[in-house]
């Protein structure tokens, strides 16, 4: 009986790690190449598993691309952002919210996101894969929607609001956290072209500050003026 217990969980640990192979096979496969141009074959000769592998675990090719969106969403909690999300769920209910404690709050917002996009060391095939998602929709769209955009977008939106006095649903507000976020954007979808414009090889030290500093100081003056109005 003991020894069945234990071939049952070598069994479950190397089908976990079967199934962590083919995913991590897969972020690189449709990170580069895109779901429809992504070869099984070639993402279960990666995982070093054989063809059957991915019906098995996954039902079908499909399956494995949900697998891979659901994997880049759940791991893609950072505990910097998820810190400054909870602090401005809760301050934005509060009516007593004044329009500089709402921007000292954004700029916190902008500081985990910047540290989480530029600074880490987050698989650059993650990114791919997102983007292209975002660019090019197909089923898992919601699940990087709602994990991925959402959850970050619409705390920014709601600071906005407060700056701006208008309501939550207000389009100018939703409008305005994509603008300002898209300068943080910006250089991680252009990395190499960014990075090469300024002779640098990468963004670390006095660079990553330099990049911080002049997003928080463009993001202050599109909401500064907004709070003097």
């Amino acid at each position: 009986m003991v020894k069945s217990k234990s071939l049952q969980s070598n069994g479950r640990q190397r089908g976990e790690e079967a199934r962590r192979h083919l995913i991590e096979a897969g972020i690189e496969a449709f990170g580069i190449h895109g779901y429809e141009a992504a070869s099984t074959r070639s993402i279960v000769e990666k995982a070093g598993v054989n063809l059957g592998a991915i019906p098995y675990y996954f039902k079908n090719k499909e399956g494995l691309y949900h697998a891979v969106a659901e994997h880049i969403a759940v791991h893609l909690d950072e505990p910097e952002i998820n810190a400054a999300i909870a602090r401005i769920a809760l301050k934005t209910k509060s009516p007593s919210l004044s329009k500089e404690q709402a921007l000292v709050l954004v700029r916190e917002l902008f500081e985990a996101f910047m540290t989480t996009l530029l600074s880490t060391d987050r698989s650059e095939l993650w990114i791919r894969f997102i983007f292209r998602e975002l660019m090019e929709p197909s089923s898992v769209f919601d699940i990087l929607y709602e994990k991925v955009v959402r959850k970050t977008i619409n705390p920014c939106a709601a600071l906005i609001s407060k700056i701006l006095d208008k309501p939550k649903d207000d389009p100018e507000c939703t409008v305005r956290a994509f603008s300002l976020f898209g300068q943080i954007l910006i250089f991680r979808m252009m990395k190499q072209v960014t990075l090469k414009s300024l002779n640098w090889d990468t963004f670390d030290g006095d660079r990553l500050e330099l990049v911080r500093n002049v997003i928080h100081q463009q993001v202050d003056d599109a909401l500064r003026t907004q709070i003097k109005s």
